[in-house]
This record gives structure tokens, sequence and C-alpha cells, in this order.
């Protein structure tokens, strides 16, 4: 395992692009236990309001902003979709509907709360999962809430799935580094939806037969 740590530039971190093709393989990086929930995620102090998984009731306080309450059951496995909602969100959440028809238990942030959650909360989310389903684009590479994301998630020792949401793309730096050596679920053609969902499927059921 090692840490990414996200001030170091894209250009420290970069392998020579013909190394980061995409292949099957367990990831080098899954073996420390993490000592902190916020090590990689805080970057600031500010008080934010927490968001909630899907489906999940919403409990709104008095006053004129708004105020979410998480209600997620940690205690019951769920998959953690970590995508960027401006771009992908339409795919995404087809992706965490047909999750949750075939009875999965999922956490994704539905609403534009990117900058707008606590980091707590967020660490919490990725340290819990069974599964984090990295949605990854241009602009999901370019996002340093992202990055966090997918970085943290890695450090965590957490199984991911990476999926890519644009096509043509190639993930480059620090997002080539964590993808290299996993096989990717391609969402980028919106008329290969179901078929490409199966295969996600495919992979979620042989992770959890492994695990």
């Amino acid at each position: 395992i090692f840490v990414i740590d996200t001030n170091i530039s894209d250009k420290a971190l970069l392998p020579d692009p013909a190394d980061t093709d995409m292949s099957t393989g367990e990831s080098p990086m899954q073996s420390e236990n993490v000592n902190t929930n916020t090590e990689i995620l805080e970057n600031d102090h500010t008080e934010i309001k927490p968001s909630t998984p899907i489906g999940e009731p919403q409990t709104q306080t008095s006053g004129t902003t708004d105020q979410i309450t998480p209600t997620h059951n940690t205690s019951r496995p769920y998959i953690m979709i970590s995508y960027h909602r401006k771009s992908s969100f339409d795919t995404c959440q087809r992706i965490c509907t047909q999750l949750r028809s075939r009875g999965y238990n999922v956490w994704m942030d539905e609403d534009d709360l990117n900058g707008n959650i606590l980091y707590e909360e967020l660490a919490l989310a990725i340290e819990n999962a069974s599964i984090v389903l990295i949605c990854f684009n241009r602009q999901y590479a370019e996002s340093d809430f992202c990055r966090k994301e997918a970085c943290y998630t890695v450090r965590c020792g957490i199984d991911y799935i990476p999926c890519r949401m644009e096509a043509p793309f190639r993930a480059r730096g620090w997002l080539g580094i964590i993808i290299s050596d996993h096989l990717y679920c391609d969402f980028s053609s919106p008329n290969e939806f179901n078929n490409d969902f199966e295969r996600l499927f495919r992979q979620i059921r042989h992770i959890e037969a492994n695990s």
C-alpha cells in the first residue's frame, strides 16, 4: 500500500502513459489499517450538512437552511458510488436503481453536496462500504473532492470497481495509478447500459464470493 498525497502534483505521480492500461488483478495498495477518519479527507473545519443514501428518509430541522440527518444503517453492508455529479449523475442513478432492485443497499450522494458534506461522515461512508464504485471521467479526474474519495478508498483497503462514464477517456496521473490494475466497466454508451450493468453485477458477485 502507498498513500497518495493530494498535495503532490499529478506529474510527480504519473507513470509512463503506456503503463496505465487497464488489466485485471488485485490492487497492491490494499493492506494498511486506517488510523484516522480524516487524515486525507479533511482540509478545513467548515460545519456543513451531511448526505443521505438514496431511498433513505430525510429529517429537516427548523430554520432557513435544510439540514439532512444521516439515517444510513451501517450495520447492513452497502455499495458506495463515488462519482462527479454534474457530469454523470443520470448514469450513476441508473446504476443505483438497478443495484437496489437486486436487493443491494447503496450509499450515493444524490444531492449536490460536493463540498457541503462533513468530511468525517464521508470518511465513515468509505470505511464502512463493502465495495466502492469509482465512476470516473475527465471531470472526476479533475475534481479535488472526487480525488479525495478515490484515494481514501485505496488507503482504507476497500474493494473498488472502476466504471468509465466517458469515451474516449484514458485515465492518467493519480487516477491512472489507482485503476491501472483493475478491470473497469464501461458505461460510456447509454444504449449498452443493460449489458454493461450485467458485467458490473458479475464483478460485484465475484468480489463478494472472494471476500
